[in-house]
């Protein structure tokens, strides 16, 4: 019987890690994962892995001028027969419960998407990363590649990366990206994103903390319609958070959200309270995934991958310059960009090498309300010319540029001060369209992608804003709105980054197993980029984003850290029957001390 529960706690502890790293690591979000030996045969059967292991046996080039003289990883595991070679049935029944460390390897990740109707061979991969795995050491390291990088393919030309796969299937992409980096793969592994949405689904959706409005049409990119704020997402909407490159910073963005995604769902798959769900995962998988890893290595990674502590995962990003060349987009990155992100990804965390940088900006954050930059049409909506008039006088003495426009008949209708704006044009309207209805207090912003600007609907019973009012004012209005809205006691930052711009907030429910629970977000940009400040408060006190982490004690209330060997990812803290986190999205832009502060000056609304 000990023996019995021993080998039950082992195998379920083994598919929850196959589980996670199968479904998040093959879309960008990185690190190394098992697959059983019952799937693993399927897996073997794929189109592609004959051509695949061939090329994974050829030395690493050196005729090429880009090839950089960084070498293997070291002796990986090597194949199914040579790891388990000389193993007897008795010490193969031993091992079952502890199959021992594997050999360190780099293993070649691959996403792949192919259309029925679209005609092509292999498909296309968006996602391509490389993992480091280290058991020696102790850890393990996630190079994320751009889609867009500008490689040569020689007999294709100058492409980007991911034409690799589209042109030559496996086997281009693992001789293109091991003359790129000038390192061994040992294995790769590939999966088909259906698999993916399946296994999501299969497993009850993956909890992600969504940094702001994602929307697009997909007429020209994926179609994507998200709101921000925590929120569990199932298949479909998980596929596109992490495929999406609807970003103002394109490519880096969206690794970066793969980065995070990751992390999300390391955090809940881990949990036992998934372990039947994995096991329906896994099954979902099996015609979805291609490698040539044997079932032993494949078990032993697992078991290791089990006891490994998420803060001995490095997530790597190669540095790089968004160019237009021939009238294509590319990501450039010189010979020393690669050098360096190799180096890195090679490099212990406890030894690498990073420039101090401090603890950011503490000081205090402007008071007054700024909307520079912002383009605002003002339309009557069925209020007197005089009260527009001084509506966009208000907005022009805040620095926005200000334009008068026509009322329509619906305008004409509006019963509410409104707020109008484009979820797609920009990118960032939504963002300025929040900060112009914050300034005015209008509670009500409507999207409408045909506009070009941000419109401001001055119904008759339209406040006109006192010019005297700070920043302080107006966000301290916003807090107590959202706690009328969501049903209980908010808290409000008593500080925040200097530079940083209200990005929007909402209050709604999060679905759970248990039910709805009240919810509210308030998001900040930093910056220019894709990088906000998340401020959530929630009666889910158990969300999976409780984790545990490095304790902070101050005024009697604990803060707990969490993050990664590199960065600070949130500090969450629990009062008065309420949970709360401050989230650093999407490449953690903000210090530990810098997040720290954010969270302890936390209070209850005035």
């Amino acid at each position: 019987m000990p023996d019995r529960s021993r080998r039950s706690r082992w195998l379920r502890r083994s598919l929850l890690t196959v589980g996670i790293l199968v479904m998040t690591t093959a879309l960008g979000a990185g690190g190394a994962y098992a697959w059983l030996s019952c799937t693993l045969s399927k897996a073997h059967d794929q189109p592609g892995i004959e051509e695949a292991r061939e090329a994974l046996r050829e030395s690493i080039p050196t005729s090429d001028p880009m090839t950089t003289a960084v070498t293997s990883a070291g002796s990986a595991s090597g194949s199914e027969g040579s790891s388990s070679a000389g193993t007897t049935a008795a010490t193969t029944a031993t091992t079952m419960f502890d199959p021992g460390t594997p050999g360190g390897m780099n293993i070649l990740l691959l996403g792949a998407d192919k259309r029925d109707s679209s005609g092509e061979t292999y498909g296309r991969s968006d996602t391509m990363m490389l993992v480091h795995v280290a058991p020696d050491q102790g850890y393990l390291s996630i190079l994320s590649l751009p889609r867009d990088l500008r490689v040569d393919l020689g007999k294709y030309g100058v492409q980007k990366l991911n034409a690799a796969y589209a042109l030559g299937g496996d086997a281009l992409a693992i001789r293109t990206i091991r003359q790129l980096l000038g390192v061994k793969i040992d294995h790769y592994m590939r999966v088909d994103f259906k698999g993916f949405q399946a296994a999501i689904d299969k497993l009850g959706g993956i909890y992600v903390d969504v940094d702001r409005r994602y929307y697009d049409d997909g007429e020209t990119l994926l179609r994507i319609d998200l709101q921000p704020g925590y929120q569990r997402l199932g298949g479909d909407a998980a596929l596109r958070y992490v495929r999406t490159r609807h970003d103002l910073d394109h490519d880096w963005a969206r690794i970066q959200r793969q980065q995070t995604f990751l992390r999300a769902a390391k955090e809940q798959v881990f949990s036992w309270g998934k372990s039947t769900r994995v096991l329906s995962a896994i099954s979902t998988l099996t015609d979805y995934v291609a490698t040539e890893i044997g079932t032993f290595d494949a078990l032993k990674l697992a078991w290791w991958l089990v006891h490994l502590d998420m803060a001995r995962i490095k997530q790597v990003l190669l540095s790089g310059s968004d160019q237009t060349i021939d009238g294509l987009a590319f990501v450039v990155s010189t010979r020393a960009q690669v050098n360096a992100a190799v180096k890195d990804l090679l490099t212990p965390p406890e030894e690498k090498q990073t420039v101090t940088t401090g603890d950011g900006d503490l000081g205090p954050r402007s008071n007054e309300i700024d909307l520079s930059g912002i383009r605002v049409e003002v339309r009557g909506g069925g209020a007197d010319e005089q009260k527009a008039a001084a509506i966009a006088a208000f907005l022009k003495g805040k620095g926005a540029s200000v334009a008068a426009g026509t009322a329509t008949d619906a305008d004409e209708s509006a019963a509410e001060p409104t707020v109008l704006c484009s979820a797609q044009l920009g990118r960032s309207q939504v963002v300025e369209a929040a900060q112009v209805a914050q300034a005015l207090g209008v509670r009500r912003v409507v999207e409408d992608n045909d506009l070009r600007s941000v419109v401001v609907l001055v119904a008759a019973n339209a406040a006109v804003p006192d010019p005297r009012e700070t920043l302080k004012d107006v966000e301290l209005a916003q807090w107590r709105y959202l706690e009328q809205q969501a049903g209980f006691p908010v808290e409000t930052p008593g500080w925040l980054p200097p530079g940083s711009r209200y990005a929007g907030s909402r209050a709604y429910t999060i679905e759970t197993d248990a039910g709805p629970r009240a919810a509210i977000s308030m998001s900040f940009r930093l910056g220019s980029g894709e990088q906000y400040l998340g401020l959530m408060q929630t009666t889910f006190l158990d969300a999976p984003a409780a984790l545990p982490g490095e304790q902070v004690v101050e005024g009697g209330v604990t803060f707990t850290i969490v993050g990664t060997v590199d960065t600070v990812e949130r500090i969450w803290w629990k009062r008065d029957g309420t949970l709360h986190w401050v989230s650093n999205s999407l490449a953690s832009a903000l210090s530990r001390t810098q997040l720290l502060k954010v969270a302890t000056s936390m209070a209850a609304a005035e």
